[in-house]
């Protein structure tokens, strides 16, 4: 059995802490989060993207309306609202700093990001999380 100078034991990763265990369910499971974001964020915009005129007259119609004019752009918006915090309080629990966590809110895509954009800040948002994943394999060289 090897173990790390820290007295892990690096051949089985069922012989993980706790601790570690858990967030590397967490890290996985933000990263279905991230899909289910990008699924929204493609609903609301449709396969082409959205751009900057059409997501801001988006946003003032739903906000003029309570959202009832374009049900998808607001359930895009409130649900990247409310998984967005959590995914970026997520990353700060998992060893991010409070430095990181305000550039990963910018990896937020808004409803007038091009699709482009929006695949950039989601991918980056995406390594993020791998990075994690990747920090605590290592620890166990799984």
């Amino acid at each position: 059995i090897s173990k790390t100078s820290s007295g892990k034991d690096t051949s089985n990763p069922t012989n993980w802490s706790a601790t570690d265990r858990s967030n590397l369910l967490k890290a996985q499971n933000a990263l279905s989060q991230i899909d289910q974001l990008e699924r929204t964020y493609t609903d609301a915009v449709g396969e082409g993207g959205g751009n900057f005129i059409q997501g801001n007259l988006r946003q003032l119609a739903n906000n003029l309306s309570g959202g009832n004019l374009d049900s998808s752009a607001d359930a895009y918006v409130k649900y990247a609202n409310s998984i967005g915090a959590g995914l970026i309080k997520n990353l700060v629990n998992l060893g991010s700093t409070e430095y990181d966590a305000k550039r990963y809110i910018d990896y937020l895509p808004k409803i007038t990001d091009t699709k482009e954009q929006a695949s950039r800040k989601l991918q980056d948002l995406r390594q993020a999380y791998e990075d994690v994943i990747a920090n605590l394999q290592s620890v166990y060289g799984a």
